[in-house]
């Protein structure tokens, strides 16, 4: 597949740490076929979400945190698989400030029944680590992680390139 066509851009989101006020994303086409340019939106605080506090109080224990997981899901989805994966992806980008979180969420995600380890995947930009792929053909996913640390990546359509704190909503870290 070819990525002809298609705008690049970056994408910067704001939640608050307790998940109780509004954040905001702002996306920048750097390039295609609808210019450049950046959009402002607000992201409305969402009751259901995990909140980086949350993270902070999962377990570190892969298996306890797999069985968390497994018991919070259970009846959900098209399957409870790919409830439990949906689950886990919801947690993945917060949980690379916490890095034991993010490797047991690593740990939790591998014994999910279908899934298949990657010994060499690669995020959308290019950078090389260890995978976890679930789904079949056009459906097929892979979560890629970093070799040591299993700090989370991205995937094979998105990379996440750098997640920090700052004091307020809208505001760069060189700020």
């Amino acid at each position: 597949m070819t990525d002809e066509g298609l705008d690049r851009f970056r994408r910067a989101d704001w939640h608050a740490v307790d998940g109780r006020r509004d954040g905001l994303a702002r996306t920048t086409v750097l390039s295609g076929p609808s210019g450049k340019g950046t959009t402002d939106m607000r992201i409305q605080a969402d009751p259901n979400a995990t909140t980086y506090r949350e993270l902070q109080a999962l377990p570190t224990d892969p298996g306890a945190l797999y069985d968390k997981v497994w018991s919070e899901t259970e009846g959900q989805g098209p399957t409870h698989e790919e409830a439990a994966l949906e689950m886990i992806g919801s947690m993945l980008e917060g949980a690379t400030l916490l890095p034991d979180v993010g490797a047991t969420l690593y740990r939790a995600a591998a014994r999910i029944p279908g899934i298949t380890v990657v010994d060499d995947a690669k995020d959308a930009s290019g950078r090389s680590g260890v995978g976890l792929a679930f789904g079949d053909g056009d459906d097929r996913k892979v979560w890629v992680f970093e070799k040591k640390n299993l700090t989370y990546l991205g995937s094979e359509d998105v990379a996440l390139l750098d997640v920090t704190v700052v004091d307020r909503k809208g505001q760069n870290p060189a700020d």
